[in-house]
């Protein structure tokens, strides 16, 4: 199965709809009308170690070396990764939930310290 083309998200308050550009075994690529935004969903397998599933944004801003002025593109990318054990013991409710948790940490006041170095 494969998820709905396109897909939406929220990025800082604006909604951007990515058009389906990859649909392959075990992973998929979405990207935005300006190609700035872009999604990858990708799931590895491992009878050892279980499963893996990933979501990755990329975002793409156009920038400008204040010296040289040369206009260069400068891309910041943040993923989740969810690594379940192949033994059943997690349901989708529980990775999600968890899943959730963290997104929401992301969301608390706390995560911008995180990002300057704050641990």
């Amino acid at each position: 199965m494969a998820l709905s083309d396109p897909q939406a998200i929220t990025l800082s308050g604006d909604a951007v709809s990515l058009a389906r550009t990859d649909l392959a075994k075990n992973k998929g690529s979405f990207i935005s009308s300006t190609g700035q935004v872009e999604m990858t969903i990708s799931s590895t397998f491992n009878a050892k170690t279980g499963a893996s599933t990933m979501v990755r944004i990329d975002h793409k801003k156009p920038i400008v070396d204040p010296l040289t002025n040369v206009s260069r593109i400068s891309v910041a990318s943040v993923w989740l990764v969810c690594r379940r054990p192949d033994n059943g013991t997690w349901t989708a409710t529980e990775l999600s939930d968890l899943a959730k948790a963290l997104g929401a940490f992301a969301a608390s006041a706390s995560y911008p310290r995180v990002l300057v170095g704050e641990a």
